[in-house]
């Protein structure tokens, strides 16, 4: 049941994290192979992935269904008339064309594939379509504009980078699987988190810090949704390399509900902040948009799953 007008759940009362890659959304059959198309030629494994037999990747599994569903859960109690997603590309929308350096989206509706390419799955076959919210999308870009973050728009959906994928996974995931069969809206906001130069985590934690600020004053009930990292790179030169110590430090930050100690993460030019952990940029606004509530994060699990060659973080803000 929605709040009436007037309730104090009218504002931005949960935020959510998740990482976002291939093989959690397939069995453990897929993992190898999944690994296997994802490895750089050259880049030898961690010592560390003998140890991951399959009883271990199995229970890694199970974790990871846990995770999902505890995340799953409170978007269920809470009940949110709109999910603003803040995910990135991942080579499907944008090109050489274009990368903006934050992108909100307010068509109507935006479809895409769930496949997973390294398993040969055809895109047509796994399609998801999200329904949106044009008003609430051009009000909230429009309040971006005026706290002086220079975001782009799309209104209608051409993408350019894979066109037959739609759009990123970072929204397609999700609302396959968190958002299943919810009655709900989403506003798809793009970070570029890979493609150099991105923005510094300084910006990042001020565009987060502003739409919390937005959201809070919003018409709606609204749930912010974080989709990304944590250390991978995949196809990169430290494809497998999980970095626990740095993925531990940005959760235990999250947790004290101290992010502005992560403000200046992405300062140090290093290997391990490139690649796929520069998708904790989507982590690192969520966290400051939940600060502005002075919300800490509840780190529901951490899995540094070397089969699945990343650091798997899975957390919530509960602000309502």
């Amino acid at each position: 049941m929605k709040a009436g007008i007037g309730s104090d759940e009218y504002m931005l009362g949960l935020t959510l994290a998740t990482s976002n890659v291939a093989a959690i959304y397939r069995p453990q059959a897929a993992w190898r192979t999944i690994y296997e198309q994802q490895a750089t030629e050259g880049v030898p494994p961690p010592n560390e992935l003998q140890d991951e037999t399959d009883d271990v990747v199995g229970e890694q599994i199970r974790r990871i269904a846990a995770a999902q569903a505890t995340l799953r859960e409170r978007l269920l109690a809470y009940d949110p008339e709109v999910v603003v997603i803040v995910g990135y590309d991942d080579g499907v929308v944008f090109n050489d064309i274009q990368v903006p350096q934050f992108c909100t989206y307010t068509g109507e509706d935006l479809s895409g594939s769930t496949a997973v390419a390294e398993l040969g799955e055809d895109p047509d076959q796994h399609r998801v379509t999200m329904r949106c919210d044009p008003a609430f999308a051009w009000e909230t870009h429009e309040h971006l504009i005026d706290h002086g973050f220079d975001v782009n728009y799309m209104a209608t959906q051409h993408p350019l980078g894979r066109p037959e994928w739609g759009t990123s996974s970072a929204f397609t995931r999700p609302a396959e699987g968190l958002l299943a069969g919810m009655d709900v809206a989403v506003l798809p906001i793009f970070i570029n988190c890979s493609v150099e130069p991105a923005p510094l985590a300084q910006r990042c934690h001020d565009f987060g810090t502003a739409l919390g600020r937005i959201l809070e004053d919003s018409p709606k009930r609204v749930a912010l949704l974080a989709v990304g990292g944590l250390s991978h790179d995949p196809r990169g030169p430290r494809a497998g390399w999980i970095d626990n110590r740095l993925d531990n430090w940005v959760l235990s930050r999250l947790a004290k509900g101290d992010s502005t100690r992560l403000r200046t993460l992405f300062d140090v030019d290093s290997d391990t902040l490139h690649g796929g952990t520069g998708q904790v940029r989507t982590w690192i606004a969520a966290a400051a948009a939940a600060e502005t509530k002075r919300g800490k994060a509840t780190v529901v699990d951490y899995i540094p799953a070397l089969r699945a060659m990343t650091g798997l973080g899975f957390a919530y803000w509960d602000l309502a």
